[in-house]
């Protein structure tokens, strides 16, 4: 009887599927295309600051900020790295270990130039404890034949198509 019954409801109220199944947690990745979108793309800053947290301002944000050094300014008022992009893409992040990660720039908080941002090893997954960021940059969606060029503490260096780093 049960099986009849359900054959029925199968029957009546059939419709392909609307979800995706996914393998785990860990491949679930939002477009954050889509997301920047449907909010509208902006054009922000992205920040990494010399106590190594990561934050994104608006340009009003940047251009009406006292960048003026006081015995009162912290290390998160000092800024290593900008990185001028939009909410619709992503900045790859280096750290002194000499990885890259991508980050997605609609989900960094928006914080004034005062403000100390999110910590870096909050904000992406992986990294080791003595792990830091030194340099962002923007992560270029259409293909470029710029280089990185990249130097050690011991006296190498690495060329890298900036291309190449779209892997990551």
């Amino acid at each position: 009887i049960i099986k009849s019954e359900m054959l029925e409801i199968k029957k009546k109220f059939k419709d392909p599927r609307r979800t995706e199944v996914i393998e785990s947690v860990e491949k679930f990745k939002l477009d954050s295309a889509a997301t920047a979108l449907s909010k509208g793309a902006q054009t922000v800053y992205v920040s990494l600051s010399a106590s190594g947290h990561i934050k994104s301002m608006t340009p009003s944000m940047v251009s009406g900020a006292s960048k003026i050094w006081t015995d009162k300014s912290r290390l998160s008022e000092a800024h290593l790295s900008f990185a001028k992009t939009s909410t619709s893409k992503e900045v790859l992040v280096f750290t002194n270990k000499g990885n890259a990660f991508k980050v997605d720039v609609n989900g960094l908080p928006v914080s004034k130039w005062k403000e100390k941002g999110i910590e870096f090893n909050k904000l992406v997954s992986g990294v080791k404890t003595d792990e830091v960021p030194v340099a962002i940059i923007e992560n270029p969606t259409e293909e470029s034949d710029k280089k990185l060029l990249f130097f050690t503490k011991q006296g190498m260096i690495k060329k890298t198509a900036l291309n190449e780093l779209n892997r990551v």
